[in-house]
């Protein structure tokens, strides 16, 4: 009887990380498109925070939106591919090695 339940565990399980990824692949593609798209933008607005030096705030817009959207497709891709291309996505998306 416990192996029943588990199996069906694991089965819901990977049902719900399957939409976290999909979840969250979405909300990093959506939020780091229109950035990729106007780095300029983007990087007046991390301008306007004064936390950085004015002249990497291109370089940070650029590496940030990358960062988003290849943290996004990954999660993404993971749902057809190996679970280690989906844990990589998971990793960037969370700032990990």
């Amino acid at each position: 009887m416990s192996g029943v339940r588990s199996g069906g565990v694991g089965v819901l399980y990977a049902q719900v990380i399957g939409a976290a990824a999909l979840v969250a692949g979405a909300v990093l593609i959506w939020a780091g498109l229109p950035k990729a798209l106007r780095p300029a933008v983007f990087a007046a607005q991390i301008a306007d925070y004064a936390v950085v030096p004015q002249g990497f705030t291109r370089f940070l817009a650029r590496l940030i939106s990358s960062c988003e959207l290849t943290a996004g497709v990954m999660l993404l891709a993971g749902l057809f591919a190996p679970p280690w291309l989906r844990q990589a996505g998971a990793g960037l998306a969370a700032g990990g090695p």
